[in-house]
């Protein structure tokens, strides 16, 4: 038997390894062999225990049909399970992140969620929206919202005061964060348009080549159509906003950029705060206006690099994104394809299959602009 004494629970704020807890959906007696749980919320029963309660976690909804979260607690992030009928349906935490998309890129079955849990009511993106929240608090909050339990009980209320762990369910701190984010957003003259595309693919090297040291703004671009090969690839360089043929000879002479050397760099321009990537400040190596500020990035975004000395570009798994020294977000904007390159304010993208020496008929290379009509 697994046991549940709260013997790892350690005081907030304390270093400690992570603790554990399982909640089931229920408003049934879990069968003792299970352990002691306990109901803070109304159709919850909640324990504490150790790693081994992963393991309950699938026997006792193969056993009862109960969905269960199973919750691990390193007091840095959380991670959460749930199981249904004995197998994983889902697995999310706002620590699964992936430093070039700030998204929770770990996370998986998170659409699945409403429906398995009887929250017919509830979007499939609200759950991966609080995901992205800025700071560990916030996500728990709005995860205990969304689910209506108290997620991490601490050991003290638990003994003393089970009644300040009640939780219901409702959506007054989404909407309230969700309106936040949309706050931050100024309306501004920027506006990027897409004024080439291309059937192919672009690489920073030929096969073999150094990805890690490419040449600037140069590329081999190929596999417009079928029976392509790496033989028919051509160099070219991105300049003005086109894509220009250039010669063997040219192509190696353009100076070349540390791609390890460029992300240490941004790394270095950085702070880390809390819930990297979405909270940071700026180093005395950025451009003034940025320095020693602290900044929340919006949801999904990270630094890529500073277009000029007011504003900086940032960027996600679907776009970028421009804020200036204040925070405020200028714009947001889609991109089709991977972005590869940007020179002065032309952006080029190319297709997500591009690390295979291939023709793909969905891929294409594309040339964007972006444009502030004011000026």
């Amino acid at each position: 038997m697994t046991t549940v004494t709260p013997s790892k629970i350690t005081e907030k704020g304390s270093k400690h390894m992570s603790d554990f807890y399982l909640h089931v959906q229920s408003t049934e007696a879990i069968p003792p062999e299970f352990g002691a749980f306990r109901s803070f919320s109304p159709g919850w029963q909640t324990a504490v225990g150790d790693d081994e309660s992963i393991k309950n976690g699938r026997r006792i909804s193969k056993k009862t049909g109960f969905p269960c979260l199973f919750v691990s607690d390193n007091g840095d992030t959380i991670e959460i399970t749930l199981y249904l009928n004995g197998k994983i349906v889902a697995n999310f935490g706002p620590g699964i992140m992936a430093f070039l998309s700030g998204m929770a890129l770990g996370s998986k079955g998170t659409t699945r969620v409403p429906e398995v849990m009887g929250f017919s009511e509830v979007g499939k993106k609200r759950l991966s929206t609080i995901l992205t929240a800025p700071t560990l608090k916030e996500v728990i909050e709005m995860l205990e919202e969304y689910f209506g339990v108290c997620l991490i009980p601490s050991r003290k209320e638990m003994e003393r005061n089970p009644e300040a762990l009640f939780r219901a369910r409702g959506e007054g701190k989404f909407r309230a964060y969700c309106l936040r984010e949309k706050e931050r957003t100024k309306k501004s003259d920027l506006r990027l348009k897409l004024v080439r595309e291309m059937p192919g693919k672009l690489f920073t090297a030929s096969f073999g080549g150094d990805y890690l040291h490419p040449h600037r703004h140069c590329f081999q671009y190929g596999y417009q159509k079928p029976g392509d090969t790496g033989k028919t690839m051509v160099s070219v360089i991105f300049e003005n906003g086109e894509l220009k043929p250039i010669d063997e000879e040219r192509f190696q002479t353009e100076p070349r950029k540390d791609i390890v050397g460029w992300f240490n760099d941004m790394k270095e321009l950085v702070k880390e705060k809390e819930n990297w990537p979405r909270c940071i400040s700026f180093t005395d190596r950025a451009p003034e206006p940025f320095r020693n500020k602290p900044y929340i990035l919006p949801s999904g975004y990270v630094v890529r690099e500073f277009l000029d000395e007011n504003r900086i570009l940032l960027e996600s798994r679907s776009g970028i994104a421009v804020m200036n020294a204040e925070g405020q977000i200028l714009g947001k904007f889609g991109l089709k394809g991977l972005l590869y390159d940007r020179n002065g304010m032309y952006f080029l993208t190319t297709g997500a299959t591009s690390w295979i020496y291939a023709y793909d008929p969905a891929s294409f290379v594309r040339i964007y602009h972006l444009t502030d009509e004011k000026k």
